[in-house]
């Protein structure tokens, strides 16, 4: 998936192959932490994958101030990735349990009771239920491909803006990291993650502003029925809620 977002031409980290020509290496090391042998005297140690990335210059989103031209930036790339992945498939974007997965918000039910506030909980609750039977029982209705899955400002790449730059931004967006939530879901997750993001990040920004400007970038690239854009209010919600639950462990 990286390697065709990079060849579509948008920044990516690649990665570096090993001596061998392979993408990966297993390592055996010893566990994090083991400072006493077993029984027959040796320390545990366990197998973990190993691969290396290429690096990419610039800083991440939220160390800079957010703008709505930035906002509009996160947009643009977000569906630019969306659409130049269109065609893609691989059967690791399939069948994954990933909590952060937004088709796997009820998962969150069970951890409700580390939220101590009883009206966040109710409110989670609430858009839960509403997730479930307003966009969960229609999933085969949407627009679906391969997506980035986790536009946060954490994962945003920021450089330098030209001298032209159209929104007179010190910055532009460059790239996205990690491409771990990855997975074949409705476009309207992708664009509500990002929505999310820059509403929670938006000090300077209104929360509305900003994700209003998400949209207008992601709709220049890629295309949303007025009926999915009419949901992205609740999918906007369950990332908010994720966040709050998952947040709270």
């Amino acid at each position: 998936m990286m390697s065709r977002v990079y060849g579509s031409g948008i920044p990516c980290a690649r990665v570096v192959p090993t001596l061998s020509g392979h993408l990966y290496l297993t390592l055996n090391l010893e566990d994090e932490g083991c400072k006493n042998p077993d029984s027959t005297g040796q320390y545990t140690h366990s197998s973990y994958v190993v691969r290396l990335f290429e690096f990419i210059p610039g800083k991440i989103l939220q160390s800079v101030p957010l703008t709505p031209g930035l906002c509009y930036k996160v947009g643009v790339l977000a569906g630019r990735i969306d659409t130049e992945l269109k065609g893609f498939d691989h059967s690791g974007l399939h069948g994954n349990q990933v909590i952060w997965h937004l088709d796997n918000l009820p998962l969150i039910l069970g951890l409700l009771h580390m939220v101590d506030d009883d009206g966040d909980r109710k409110m989670v609750h609430d858009v839960i239920k509403t997730f479930q039977t307003r966009v969960l029982e229609h999933l085969s209705e949407f627009q679906q491909g391969a997506i980035h899955g986790d536009f946060n400002e954490g994962n945003i790449l920021v450089t330098e803006a030209a001298d032209d730059d159209r929104w007179r931004d010190d910055h532009d967006v460059s790239a996205i990291l990690d491409y771990a939530h990855n997975g074949y879901l409705p476009y309207i997750f992708e664009v509500a993650i990002a929505m999310a993001y820059m509403a929670i990040l938006s000090d300077n920004v209104p929360p509305q502003t900003a994700s209003g400007y998400v949209l207008a970038g992601y709709l220049t690239k890629n295309d949303l029925s007025d009926r999915e854009i009419d949901l992205l209010k609740i999918c906007v919600c369950a990332r908010i809620s994720q966040s709050l639950v998952i947040g709270s462990q």
